[in-house]
Order: structure tokens, then C-alpha cells, then sequence
């Protein structure tokens, strides 16, 4: 046997006779290194949970496009990159040729049912307006009903309709199976049901923020979008979420040219509100590409913690220089000095 093996045998074998002395000394190293261990092991879960896509969706060319600003804006963000557009920015975008299908969406709530006498409040209910190529985007095939129609849903005149999620479905209307066609009331007013979301499609956000119950409602539904609002020609307003899938061919760096180009233009064009806006395309985040930074550095972070704490905990258990063990097994087994003679 080589001699390192020899050696690395010997110092098991050392170890081990050594903790068999002292329990508690054994114990607070086994401890030690459990410690160690089991932070490293919690921490690959923890981060495998908090990389976790959206339930039911294909993220197989889904991105994000996000804003990224500059100059002045930059100082005021608050971070590298922004996660809203203004609604004329959005259609410029979904209007141009950017290599991608993009999609547009906002999460807010909506009133649901009527008003029963006596409630001083309405109930309300978890609510994605989104544009009508949403499920699409996202790859997710609806359990029921044909969803929306990009002709109507996407026209500022588009008539009331909703999809609902599974939850909702299954809680508020009983599971019915008949339940395309009929209606919902959103906010006063009467939505067509077109549609059931898949079990476990809660909207593409990561397990730890979707809501429990959603419904699906057309983006140009959504009330600043009103006939008589000027939030559609509003450029200083961002308030609408940009996901975007890759058409077949393009990579996400050829999207990202396209992009920065067509923002580039706007910047130009209207310098008042877009003068210090750049734009990038970023992979499916299910936390948000903007945060994806910060996850990653604060995920580095306590990987390197708990290494440390990995190392030290195997130093105390195996790592013991030989005089310092010395000196422990002298102290643990004292020598008489009528032995010594």
C-alpha cells in the first residue's frame, strides 16, 4: 500500500481511537460536521426551490424583456434593470420585428360576483390581465375552452371575457363542466368564460408568489385602458410586465439586438420619457429576470458561508494537526510517573 494511504489510515484509525476516549468530545465533532453538511445539503435544495419555473409552463425560449436604465434614471431605479414598460412602449415592441412573440401582462384584482345586501365590502379575486397570446407564450395548453381570439381580445373594443384558473374554477363555480359560455361578474360587469387553466397553472410566477386562485382576463380590458384614458399614448407611465417566446431560429442574442435597436429608436424619438431607456432580453426567471442578480449573488454567498462551515466542521473531526492530538491524548490519558519508571 503507498505510503499517503498508509498514512491517511493511520490517521482514521488515530481519530477514531481518540473520539472513542472522550464522548463529548466525539459528539461535538459529529455535530460539528452534521452542521457543516447538512447546510450544504439544505442549501442546494433551497436553491434548487428558489430557481423553480412557474408550474405547467415550457421555458424552453421564454425571456423577459426588461428596461434598463440610464444616466439620471439609472440613480433613481434602484437597481440594474426594470421589470415595466409604459403601454405605447409594450405595443411598439409586440408591433415590431423582434425575433419573439411578445406578450404583455399586469397582476392586480377584480370585484367578483354581486353585491349582497348588507357586505360592506365586495369579494376579490387574484386577477392577470394579459394579452391574448399569454398561454401561448407561456406554452400552456388550456384544460377547457378555446381561450382567447388575438382578433378581438387585442382590440380596444374587445368584449368581456375571462379565463379561469383551476382553483377558481373548482372552488367558485363547483367544477362545472359546462362552465364555457356562461358568465362571471368582474367588477360590475358580466365576462364571458372562454376558458379553464390547467391544474396547477396559477399565472408563470415561482410556487412562492402565485396566487392561490386566479382568473384571466384580456389586457385591453384592463380599466387605464378605457376609451376616454390617455394611458395608451402615455409613455411616462410603465406599468405593463414584457414576456416574449423566441420564434424558431432565433437565439436570445439576436432578440437582444433587435430590441436594443427598436428602444434605441424610441429613446430618439421621444426623448421627454425614453431618452435614458435602454432594453435587454433576459431568460425566464420565475422570480423575475430583474432579481436574478441578486439571487444569484446572495445564493454565492451562503454557498461560500456554508463551505467554510463544511471545512472548519471536517478540520475538527479529521483535521487535527498530530501535536495538538498529542497533546489532547496526553491530557485525556495521563501517565503516572511510577508508570514512567
Amino acid at each position: 500500500m503507498p505510503d499517503f494511504l498508509n498514512s491517511i489510515k493511520r490517521d482514521f484509525i488515530h481519530a477514531a481511537r481518540s473520539l472513542s476516549k472522550d464522548r463529548v468530545f466525539t459528539l461535538v465533532c459529529v455535530l460539528s460536521l452534521g452542521i457543516g453538511m447538512g447546510a450544504l445539503v439544505a442549501l442546494a435544495i433551497f436553491g434548487r426551490v428558489m430557481i423553480a419555473p412557474g408550474a405547467g409552463i415550457n421555458t424552453d425560449g421564454l425571456v423577459e424583456v426588461l428596461v434598463l436604465p440610464e444616466g439620471p434614471l439609472r440613480a433613481k431605479a434602484g437597481g440594474w434593470a426594470l421589470e415595466q414598460w409604459s403601454y405605447p412602449d409594450y405595443r411598439a415592441l409586440r408591433e415590431a420585428d423582434t425575433g419573439m412573440a411578445v406578450s404583455g401582462w399586469v397582476r392586480e384584482s377584480a370585484e367578483f360576483g354581486s353585491r349582497v345586501a348588507g357586505e360592506t365590502e365586495m369579494r376579490r379575486v387574484d386577477t392577470l390581465y394579459v394579452s391574448a397570446n399569454y398561454f401561448s407564450t407561456f406554452g400552456v395548453t388550456l384544460a377547457k375552452g378555446p381561450g382567447f381570439d388575438p382578433a378581438i381580445d387585442d382590440a380596444p373594443t374587445g368584449e368581456p371575457r375571462v379565463v379561469l384558473g383551476e382553483a377558481f374554477w373548482r372552488l367558485q363555480m363547483n367544477s362545472d363542466s359546462d362552465v364555457v359560455g356562461k358568465s362571471i361578474m368582474l367588477d360590475g360587469v358580466l365576462h364571458t368564460v372562454v376558458g379553464v387553466a390547467p391544474e396547477g397553472f396559477r399565472g408563470h410566477f415561482h410556487r412562492f408568489t402565485a396566487p392561490g386562485s386566479v382568473v384571466f382576463v384580456p389586457l385591453e380590458r384592463h380599466s387605464r385602458l378605457k376609451p376616454s384614458s390617455n394611458v395608451r399614448d402615455d409613455r411616462s407611465m410603465d406599468w405593463i410586465h414584457i414576456h416574449a417566446r423566441l420564434n424558431p431560429g432565433v437565439d436570445i442574442k439576436r432578440a437582444d439586438a433587435l430590441v436594443a435597436t427598436i428602444v434605441s429608436g424610441l429613446s430618439k424619438q421621444y426623448p421627454s420619457t425614453n431618452e435614458f431607456k435602454a432594453a435587454a432580453v433576459q431568460p425566464y426567471a420565475s422570480l423575475g429576470a430583474a432579481q436574478q442578480r441578486l439571487i444569484q449573488h446572495l445564493f454565492f454567498e451562503a454557498l461560500l458561508l456554508a463551505i467554510v462551515a463544511a471545512a472548519i466542521s471536517g478540520f475538527v473531526l479529521f483535521g487535527i494537526p498530530a501535536p495538538l492530538r498529542a497533546g489532547i491524548t496526553a491530557r485525556r490519558c495521563p501517565m503516572s510517573s511510577t508508570s514512567m519508571r
